[in-house]
């Protein structure tokens, strides 16, 4: 397992491959992660920081949720790709803003869980053979713009306290 911590400042990850059991990514300012596969991981990247980008990665064949987004304020995620995660691609916890652009989850458990009054904006993304395409909780809300969701167990799950807005999605 890996663990950065970065006690001030920001952390900046860029054009790598990595492997692990578990990485935790914590820091004070900002995390980027740029033009990286993250693959094979047993239990995720746990990612809390003032500021998340995650930004034209792939990560693929993890045990547990693949992103799980703690803490932070805001976090955008473009042109990344998840596949054949046993959890869900993205979790979003506490009260944050999320952006997820041009995004692609193929063979996960889920491709979005939003918990904790978060609000989340997925736009021209594609979800596919996943048990739960969204799944809001929690006072969560999303706006789903030019997305498509399926086949999927469940395309949108919007649990009880939740808001959903699709537009142009199918």
């Amino acid at each position: 397992a890996g663990k950065l911590d970065v006690p001030s400042g920001n952390l900046e990850i860029e054009d790598c491959a990595v492997t692990s059991k578990a990485l935790a990514l914590h820091a004070r300012g900002a995390v980027a992660i740029t033009g990286c596969r993250l693959h094979g991981f047993a239990r995720g990247i746990e990612c809390s920081a003032d500021s998340v980008v995650l930004d034209d990665c792939v990560v693929d064949r993890t045990g547990g949720d693949a992103i799980r987004l703690n803490k932070a304020k805001h976090a955008r995620i473009t042109d990344c790709r998840f596949e054949s995660v046993r959890g869900y691609g993205i979790v979003v916890y506490e009260r944050m803003d999320v952006a997820v652009d041009k995004g692609t989850f193929q063979r996960c458990r889920g491709g979005v869980l939003v918990k904790s009054a978060a609000r989340l904006t997925v736009a021209d993304c594609v979800i596919t053979d996943c048990g739960a395409g969204l799944n809001l909780d929690d006072d969560a809300s999303a706006r789903i713009d030019r997305c498509e969701v399926g086949p999927c167990s469940w395309k949108c799950l919007v649990l009880e306290d939740a808001e959903a807005a699709v537009v142009d999605s199918r």
